[in-house]
């Protein structure tokens, strides 16, 4: 089978140059009028010249597409470019950008895993929450991951995949606080102090949640966990994947309030419109969820 495989591209070689070279005679064209006619064999050679030319071309092209389609792994390889995916590197357990610039989330070892298995190199870009839509748009990286919730926005940009996370908003506290902030209604009182962290989305929800409540809206990410362990804030409302997350981390002093989230988001990646590698992509993803590979995932990040 190699040996027949190895042999395509000569034979293919060779059934052109043989094609060419016995490139039937044109008929004679008459030269009346012609100011070569004069030199009707000059004349001749160089329009046998120029259909010899253009046949070359068009034979090369034949060759190209043949030895893709019947060379075993021909056409594969022009699928060997890096599989791009772009992510804001902020959001664990999905995607964090760790100080010495190295990458790490549940959405990192998918998307190697993807990449690996349709024999593509994986290459991470890097983006902001603000410039994802344009850089997507602009064709920067074929799949945004890294937490995205899914969007009517978003949506018109690309293909969402397969839903990897039914998520909303709880609150996270500390456990000595536990009981008393359970609810919106316990929480949206005078003189609770009520952080939540930078973005558009959870300020809008917070807007309509939250009335009496003194709101802080804290932009450094680094800051956020401690300013609820120093006693700052009382409770910090964010996605319930990050919650369980800080909350397993902090050895017993910080706690989710409740395990009921106060709205219902999805996460997923946002794939281009290319239906082979949203088939591909979705594929992975599902024996992922099926087999409980992405739930560990996210829970060793």
């Amino acid at each position: 089978m190699a040996a027949g495989a190895n042999a395509l591209p000569a034979l293919i070689a060779l059934r052109i140059e043989g094609t060419i070279d016995r490139w039937p005679d044109r008929k004679k064209r008459s030269h009346g009028g012609n100011p070569n006619a004069r030199q009707p064999c000059a004349y001749a050679m160089e329009q046998e010249q120029q259909m010899r030319m253009g046949g070359t071309s068009r034979y090369m092209l034949t060759a190209a597409l043949l030895f893709a389609a019947l060379v075993p792994g021909g056409a594969a390889r022009a699928e060997k470019r890096a599989l791009r995916f772009g992510l804001t590197g902020d959001y664990p357990p999905f995607a964090e950008q760790r100080p010495d610039g190295s990458l790490q989330g549940a959405d990192i070892d998918m998307a190697r895993q993807i990449a690996r298995t349709m024999g593509r190199p994986a290459e991470f870009v890097l983006t902001s929450w603000s410039t994802l839509p344009g850089d997507f748009a602009a064709g920067r990286f074929d799949i945004a991951i890294g937490g995205l919730t899914v969007t009517p926005e978003r949506a018109a940009l690309g293909t969402f995949s397969l839903t990897l996370l039914d998520d909303g908003k709880r609150p996270l506290a500390l456990c000595r606080n536990q009981t008393r902030y359970k609810t919106l209604a316990d929480i949206d009182r005078p003189g609770v102090n009520v952080q939540i962290n930078r973005g558009p989305a959870i300020a809008q929800l917070a807007g309509q949640w939250l009335h009496r409540a003194n709101l802080v809206v804290n932009r450094d990410d680094e800051t956020l966990t401690a300013r609820l362990l120093d006693g700052s804030v009382d409770v910090w409302i964010t996605d319930g994947v990050v919650v369980d997350r800080i909350a397993r981390q902090s050895h017993g002093r910080l706690c989710a309030t409740t395990a009921t989230p106060f709205n219902h988001v999805a996460k997923a990646w946002l794939i281009r419109n290319d239906p082979r590698l949203i088939g591909q992509v979705n594929k992975h993803l599902a024996k992922a969820l099926r087999s409980g590979d992405w739930a560990a995932a996210v829970q060793a990040h």
